[in-house]
């Protein structure tokens, strides 16, 4: 995969990738499994930005209060294919081996974090999956959550 990180105090990073895997099972005793071949085919495409700041607010009589916080904006997506072929007993080449099973997912994630002070954190998440199987059909997940932190000192 790729890596890219821009400099500075407000930065954007960038990482690619793409994993193409394959597992051969070759038993030919009789009585065992067949020939299988089970590919997996995986793209993934993250994107992050980070902000620093801050918001002053001026106090009379005292000194001026500053609240610091920190922003990342965090798109994690994934793309990957699954699937099984099996020797149907004859087969002479590749193209002869039958389609078992097969999965098809989608992932697209996006994460807003941030700092507010030192003492609240958080961060707000959605994740999308979509999921393709040749088995069970297709099923979509949508899921939408919530983190907060509070620091307590004493």
């Amino acid at each position: 995969g790729f890596e890219f990180k821009t400099l500075g105090k407000n930065w954007w990073q960038l990482d690619t990738s793409f994993i193409k895997k394959l597992t051969i099972s070759n038993t030919s005793s009789s009585g065992t499994a067949p020939t299988s071949r089970n590919y997996t085919n995986t793209f993934t495409f993250d994107l992050t930005h980070f902000r620093k700041g801050g918001l002053t607010i001026p106090i009379f009589f005292f000194r001026d209060f500053y609240f610091n916080n920190d922003i990342t904006f965090d798109l994690d997506t994934e793309y990957s294919h699954t699937y099984k072929t099996i020797d149907p007993g004859n087969a002479k080449n590749l193209e002869d081996f039958i389609e078992e099973e097969s999965s098809r997912t989608l992932t697209i994630e996006p994460i807003i974090s941030y700092n507010l002070t030192t003492w609240v954190s958080g961060n707000l998440h959605f994740t999308y999956k979509l999921t393709d199987d040749k088995t069970t059909g297709r099923t979509e997940i949508k899921d939408v959550g919530f983190y907060l932190a509070f620091k307590i000192r004493g």
